[in-house]
């Protein structure tokens, strides 16, 4: 009764979390999912999966899906399938994704906008080169797996419209270089002190993004890029905010003067 007071239409569904898999191309000592067998998700089920999407969700709202395993890309022809269903039925999605980022080869990293629409991806970067490698101890051989996602992240950031988000598992075996390792991921991606994307909300307070401009802060200042890296407005705004509702129209304040500019400056 306390549900269906607080959310009248509680029948429907609008975000998933999809396990592509249980199985992982790392061996991360602090997994809980060490030891269990690993599952596969099948083309069968994927269509299953497809169609109670398209039987519970609220079509007035947008799909979000969060890719997760286990490692997700070990298990990228599921994510073909069903990202290639849902826009088949007409079905507006966007996704997010939790990754080792060791898989963001070329061919995944070209999806990323178009096909999968992946908005965010968090990777997991626990410690630095011999670490790193050593706390992931992946299932490859003679290779440098920490440098692998580094050049990973850049290529990401460079060539798609992808929020990438760090997170540092901290334990006993790495508590002590946490904050060499927040040193270095700042001057590896250090532009800017911060890239992010701008939201903005429609009347029923779904949160979408801005398609063409990321907000960009150093010093304290705000300003804008392109997806290309290129500068739109210089980092001089107190503030940057989207109009509520409103597509391609940014609100600036500086010298506490309030100012209009479209998302292309």
């Amino acid at each position: 009764r306390i549900i269906k007071k607080k959310n009248p239409d509680y029948t429907t569904i609008n975000s998933f979390v999809i396990f592509t898999t249980t199985a992982c191309n790392a061996r991360c000592a602090y997994c809980y999912e060490q030891g269990i067998k690993p599952e596969t998700m099948t083309i069968e089920t994927a269509e299953n999966l497809v169609q109670f999407i398209k039987n519970k969700r609220n079509p007035n709202n947008l799909v979000r899906i969060q890719w997760f395993g286990g490692e997700p890309l070990l298990n990228t022809q599921v994510i073909d399938y069903i990202t290639e269903r849902l826009t088949e039925l007409d079905i507006n999605y966007e996704n997010t994704i939790v990754t080792n980022g060791f898989l963001f080869n070329e061919k995944n990293v070209s999806k990323i906008d178009e096909k999968w629409k992946i908005k965010r991806a968090q990777i997991t970067i626990d410690g630095l080169n011999n670490e790193y490698n050593s706390i992931k101890n992946y299932v490859y051989s003679d290779i440098d797996a920490f440098m692998v996602v580094i050049n990973n992240i850049h290529n990401i950031l460079k060539k798609t419209k992808c929020h990438i988000t760090i997170r540092i598992n901290v334990s006993n075996e790495n508590i002590f270089h946490v904050y060499d390792t927040v040193l270095y991921l700042k001057d590896e991606f250090k532009e800017y002190d911060k890239v992010l994307p701008l939201e903005n909300y429609d009347e029923s307070n779904n949160v979408w993004y801005e398609v063409n401009v990321l907000l960009v802060e150093k010093d304290g200042k705000y300003g804008l890029i392109n997806f290309e890296g290129k500068e739109i407005l210089g980092t001089v705004y107190e503030k940057i905010y989207t109009l509520k509702g409103v597509t391609n129209s940014l609100i600036t304040v500086k010298d506490q003067k309030l100012g209009l500019v479209d998302d292309y400056g």
